[in-house]
């Protein structure tokens, strides 16, 4: 092998390692951004909290009228409602993804990389998961997704 073949192989090679690199990032980023985002969901968002919240808001800045509240609280709770299937969509989506990159990322690698990338796949959707089911969001009747 020469000089030319060695360089533009090592070339390659590092070109190979940076998107690896790269896209084990973004497995990583989703992985911590889903846990970080639910775990805010879970204890700031609930469809209670955020309608009381939402409706304590209004009342004290409006100075709602008794009859008003009662008018306008059922339309926060279908927001409420509506947010909170807008963020299972984008937890489905996000799973989705992930799944997508490492199916990608298993194409460069070797048997038993491979194997261990399948293991952090099946411990990452397990964690999915766990959270997922601990949240009041499930009481919308939304379809999950197993990862």
């Amino acid at each position: 092998m020469d000089v030319a073949e060695m360089k533009n192989k090592a070339k390659w090679k590092g070109i190979l390692i940076a998107v690896a690199v790269f896209l084990t990032g973004v497995v990583t980023g989703s992985v911590n951004s889903v846990g970080i985002s639910r775990h805010i969901a879970k204890q700031n968002l609930s469809l209670d909290h955020l309608h009381d919240k939402l409706m304590g808001i209004l009342i004290k800045k409006l100075d709602l009228s008794p009859d008003q509240v009662d008018q306008i609280s059922p339309m926060i709770l279908k927001g409420c409602e509506r947010y909170g299937q807008l963020t299972l969509n984008t937890f489905n989506e996000v799973n989705e993804l992930v799944g997508q990159i490492n199916k990608e990322i298993s194409t460069l690698l070797d048997p038993i990389q491979r194997t261990q990338l399948e293991e952090l796949e099946r411990g990452r959707q397990e964690e999915a998961l766990r959270k997922i089911d601990s949240y009041k969001f499930l009481q919308l009747g939304v379809d999950i997704q197993e990862p």
